[in-house]
C-alpha cells in the first residue's frame, strides 16, 4: 500500500493504474497503456498488439513484422502479445545489444508460442 501511496496523482503511473482498473486488459487498453508509458521515450518503439497477434495466429505473414521494423531508429522494440485472451506476454527486440527477449510473467506454455514468434524475428 505504501508503494501505491508514493505514486503522484498527476503522473503516467497513476493514469496507467486508472486505465487498467476501469477496463478489461484487451488490445485497445494495452495499446493505450503502452502509448502512455512509452510515448515520450525516443529509444523505444511499441508495436500495436493486433499486428503481433495476427502474425502469431497465422493471419499475417512474419514479413509484416519485419516491415514494421524498417527504418526504426530506436534502440528497443516492444511487442505486447495476448495469449488466449487472458494472459499477456511481450517480446523486446534490443537493437543495440542485438538480442530478442521474451517476457512471460507466468512462465506458461503460452511463452512457447511467443518464443516461436521471437525466433522468427
Amino acid at each position: 500500500m505504501s508503494k501505491l501511496k508514493s505514486i503522484p496523482l498527476l503522473s503516467v503511473q497513476a493514469e496507467a493504474l486508472d486505465l487498467v482498473g476501469k477496463l478489461p486488459l484487451g488490445d485497445s487498453t494495452v495499446n493505450t497503456l503502452m502509448l502512455e508509458l512509452f510515448a515520450e521515450r525516443v529509444d523505444t518503439i511499441v508495436v500495436n498488439t493486433a499486428i503481433a497477434g495476427n502474425v502469431m495466429n497465422g493471419f499475417l505473414p512474419v514479413e509484416t513484422m519485419e516491415n514494421v521494423f524498417l527504418g526504426v531508429t530506436g534502440e528497443k522494440i516492444l511487442i505486447p502479445v495476448i495469449c488466449c485472451k487472458n494472459h499477456w506476454c511481450s517480446v523486446v527486440v534490443d537493437l543495440k545489444a542485438k538480442e530478442v527477449l521474451v517476457y512471460d510473467p507466468l512462465n506458461s506454455s503460452f511463452g512457447v508460442k511467443v518464443r516461436t514468434l521471437a525466433d522468427k524475428l
